[in-house]
């Protein structure tokens, strides 16, 4: 993939990312309710196009990620939040 390929798909991941966001605040949940979660994956998305190579992600930035405990649950609890406020728009199988 090239570099302006991984920039426009780190650009639309979070966009649509943010309209997440949107959406939970418009169904009542408070900012500080799912904000760290939010951090969380951002920052993971980020990473995939980071201009400092020692700190842009590979596979096995990837895999360690999600091999934390701690990691693993802030994305985990976010997917989760999102989904049960608008559980018609959950990705099915």
């Amino acid at each position: 993939m090239s570099s302006s390929d991984q920039d426009l798909a780190v650009g639309t991941s979070l966009s649509k990312l943010s309209s997440t966001t949107d959406m939970l605040d418009k169904v009542g949940n408070e900012k500080a309710a799912y904000e760290m979660f939010y951090e969380a994956l951002t920052d993971l998305i980020r990473d995939i196009a980071n201009a400092d190579p020692a700190k842009r992600l590979t596979r096995e930035g990837l895999l360690s990620y999600f091999q934390d405990p701690q990691s693993k649950f802030l994305i985990i609890l976010f997917y989760f939040h999102s989904f049960v406020t608008r559980p018609s728009q959950a990705p099915t199988r």
